[in-house]
């Protein structure tokens, strides 16, 4: 044999023996590798939990500010509804009053019954018999 023969023998069987023995080292060490990785995922998932969490506990806690400011809203609302109810029956009756009263003062009018001065006391009496407006002419 040649020494060119020896040296691509012994060449190609160091490359040979190299690559052998990192297959056997990695088939050896891949339960490692793999476990590694595992932990590497592990870790990196419950990062991930850990920042779901949080940004959970953070949108609970907005939204419970959000109810709570729409519960003022709404209890305000209804403060203001129970007002303008109020108000809107005042200005029922007073318009119900003013009717009446027209009616009353209609009626005497068209009585054939009716004198100015009758049609006067009834004025000068204003609602419900209380005084109105009276001129003393002296």
């Amino acid at each position: 044999m040649a020494i060119g023969e020896t040296i691509a023998t012994v060449l190609i069987s160091g490359t040979v023996g190299s690559v052998l023995t990192r297959a056997i080292d990695w088939l050896r060490n891949r339960d490692k590798d793999d476990a590694d990785v595992v932990e590497r995922l592990s870790a990196s998932a419950i990062k991930l939990v850990e920042a779901a969490q949080l940004n959970a506990s953070q949108q609970i806690e907005l939204a419970r500010l959000e109810v709570h400011a729409a519960r003022m809203e709404a209890a305000e609302a209804r403060n203001e509804a129970a007002a303008a109810r109020n108000e809107a029956t005042q200005a029922r009756r007073e318009a119900m009053f003013a009717v009446a009263t027209l009616r009353t003062r209609d009626l005497a009018i068209l009585s054939p019954y009716a004198t100015l001065e009758s049609l006067r006391e009834m004025v000068q009496q204003g609602p419900n018999g209380f005084g109105g407006a009276s001129v003393h002419q002296t």
